[in-house]
C-alpha cells in the first residue's frame, strides 16, 4: 500500500510487482481448511441425509419423465409402426469370432480322445460359422 502511494506521488507509471503471501504469512489462513484437503467421507445428519435422498428422488423422477416422452423413440416407433426394434440373434453370431485355441494346432495323431472330441466339435462349429457368413453375405 506504502509502495503504491509513493509511486503515485512521484508520477510513475511503472508496474508494481504483486507478490502472493503465503500462508505463514497471512496468520488467518493456517486455521482455514479447504475442501481438496479433506480425505474424510463427510459426516451427514439426518436431516441432511433427508435432504440428500430428496433430491435424488427428485432427480430420479425427472429422469423417468423425461424417458417417458422421448422425441426419438416416439419416432422410431412411429416409423416401426409400433413394433419394437428387435435385432436377430444370427447377426450378433456373425459378428463374433471363432477362436481356436493354441492345442488345436498339434497333429491329431497326438491328441488325446477329449482333445479330438473338442477338436471335431470345434471343426463343426467353424463349418456352421462359413456357413452361416456365406448365406449372410448371399
Amino acid at each position: 500500500m506504502q509502495i503504491r502511494e509513493l509511486l503515485n506521488n512521484l508520477k510513475t507509471d511503472e508496474p508494481l510487482l504483486e507478490i502472493e503471501l503465503q500462508d505463514i504469512e497471512a496468520p488467518e489462513r493456517v486455521l482455514t481448511v479447504k475442501e481438496s484437503e479433506i480425505k474424510v467421507e463427510k459426516y451427514l445428519t439426518k436431516e441432511e441425509r433427508e435432504a440428500v435422498d430428496a433430491e435424488r428422488r427428485k432427480k430420479e423422477e425427472m429422469e423417468k419423465l423425461l424417458q417417458g416422452d422421448n422425441v426419438n423413440q416416439r419416432g422410431l416407433k412411429a416409423m416401426l409402426g409400433g413394433t419394437e426394434l428387435i435385432l436377430k440373434k444370427d447377426t450378433n453370431e456373425l459378428e463374433s469370432e471363432l477362436v481356436r485355441e493354441e492345442w488345436m494346432n498339434k497333429p491329431e495323431a497326438d491328441m488325446n480322445d477329449e482333445e479330438r472330441q473338442k477338436y471335431e466339435e470345434f471343426l463343426e462349429k467353424e463349418r456352421e460359422f462359413k456357413e452361416k457368413r456365406r448365406k449372410a453375405w448371399e
